[in-house]
């Protein structure tokens, strides 16, 4: 399977190295681009990009603190505003009620994808799988 990805990530232009990576806990990473997207929605695309950059094709952490506030002043966010972020309780509530609305959808791991809040979509699936999911959703606004 990771042999798959790597493969389609190439394609893609992507130099993944699935062998470097770790797991763990991203909750704080979510959290952290919460966060960001309140400070400014574009930062928080580039920190976002930075992290599954360093993640993927580095196998580097994203998961501690330390981790996570090296990332933030990478792109230019207060790294001791993220840190206190970090260490407090903001924007768990919000992680938590997305957790449960993905199980809804049928989530049990990632990559997962929800199409206008109706059409799950497990893991790196073809192209068609998206576009079929697209034209139910279109469908059913219809």
């Amino acid at each position: 399977m990771m042999a798959n990805v790597t493969e389609v990530a190439a394609a893609a232009g992507l130099d993944y190295h699935l062998d470097l990576c770790m797991t763990g806990n991203t909750r704080d990473a979510h959290r952290l681009v919460l966060w960001a997207q309140e400070q400014d929605p574009a930062t928080a695309q580039r920190l976002l990009e930075a992290m599954y950059a360093a993640y993927f094709e580095q196998g580097r952490g994203v998961f501690s603190v330390d981790d996570l506030v090296a990332f933030a002043s990478e792109v230019g966010l207060d790294a001791d505003a993220a840190r206190e972020m970090l260490t407090g309780t903001a924007f768990l509530d919000q992680i938590v009620q997305d957790q449960v609305l993905a199980r809804t959808f049928g989530a049990n791991g990632v990559p997962f994808f929800v199409i206008d809040r109706a059409y799950g979509v497990s893991g790196a699936q073809p192209v068609e799988v998206f576009l079929d999911a697209i034209d139910q959703a279109r469908a059913a606004t219809a």
